[in-house]
């Protein structure tokens, strides 16, 4: 198999599923990344910092979406200081400032935007007479098999072809 071959396979099974999408980077002010940089409530976020120097901790403050404050230190990079918070479920949309002060008196800030709550449980919307049907989630099952076994049985084939 051709090494387009496999990187098209790739990009478009990526494009389907939407699995190769990168971390989402928040505006990097003074040095801070917050990933990812738009989340709803109850989402765990990870902040990482150069400026504390390497071995170097912090504090991080989160208050501007409700958080407490949540410590900051080295990992296995250790010029990098990370911390966590999780963004509260009363976090109001919007962007919101998100700071680093490290042990040695540097600062490092970022903005994180909050995205609406997420629905909990079914939009009352009215069925509109599909929500009670399972022939339609039948058949929509057995078309993604019959494309999954169909893609397969070709790539298959078209290998033993370039043999």
């Amino acid at each position: 198999m051709s090494i387009h071959r496999i990187a098209t396979t790739t990009a478009l099974a990526c494009a389907a599923l939407g699995v190769c999408a990168g971390a989402s980077f928040a505006a990097t002010g003074g040095g801070l990344e917050i990933v990812p940089g738009s989340a709803a409530p109850g989402a765990t976020v990870t902040v990482n910092t150069t400026a504390c120097g390497t071995g170097g901790t912090g504090t991080g403050n989160a208050s501007s979406v409700g958080a407490a404050e949540f410590k900051v230190a080295p990992t296995t990079h250790k010029e990098d200081a990370v911390g966590q918070f999780t963004i509260p479920h009363t976090a109001k949309p919007g962007a919101h400032t998100v700071s680093v002060k490290c042990a040695d008196g540097k600062t490092a800030t970022g903005t994180l935007t909050v995205t609406g709550n997420s629905p909990k449980g079914a939009v009352k919307a009215g069925s509109g007479g599909a929500a009670d049907s399972t022939a339609a989630t039948t058949a929509g099952i057995g078309a993604l098999g019959a494309a999954a076994i169909g893609g397969a049985w070709m790539m298959r084939r078209r290998a033993g072809q370039e043999s």
